[in-house]
């Protein structure tokens, strides 16, 4: 972009000094600008060569231009300041809420767990009891012998 840009303003420049190379006669005419406002006061210039007329208006451009994109500029850069202030407090919020999500999900998890161990039973099917009730019947058929 910035190449294509530096050829813009090399064209503008050829151009501009084609023009005042072909007009050079006109373009050194004198002139005098004058103002009359409701004819009680009148401002006039000193004669002056058109040309110089021209540059002056180009200057006068340029810098009314840079001075209008210099203030956009120093605007944008307040609302850039802005919003990459709002950014990182939003990427802050974003990290403490999965920090708090990370945690949540970890007592979720130790829930179910302290759930199921409540609710299996303390043994097995397979294993026996701890009193057997073998021993039980053979202690019955002693105690009746």
């Amino acid at each position: 972009m910035k190449f294509v840009k530096a050829i813009i303003l090399i064209l503008f420049f050829f151009i501009s000094m084609i023009f005042f190379v072909q007009n050079t006669e006109t373009l050194t005419q004198e002139i005098i600008i004058k103002i009359d406002i409701f004819q009680w006061w009148n401002i006039s210039s000193p004669p002056s060569p058109i040309y110089l007329l021209i540059l002056l208006s180009f200057a006068l451009g340029a810098i009314l231009t840079t001075l209008f994109f210099l203030t956009e500029r120093i605007r944008l850069n307040s609302v850039a300041k802005k919003q990459q202030k709002n950014s990182n407090q939003t990427q802050k919020l974003l990290t403490k809420t999965k920090m708090e999500l990370e945690t949540t999900k970890a007592e979720l998890e130790k829930i179910k767990q302290l759930k199921e161990e409540i609710s299996r039973p303390s043994f097995s099917s397979d294993d026996s009891y701890p009193f057997s009730t073998q021993n039980d019947d053979e202690n019955d058929e002693e105690q009746k012998a």
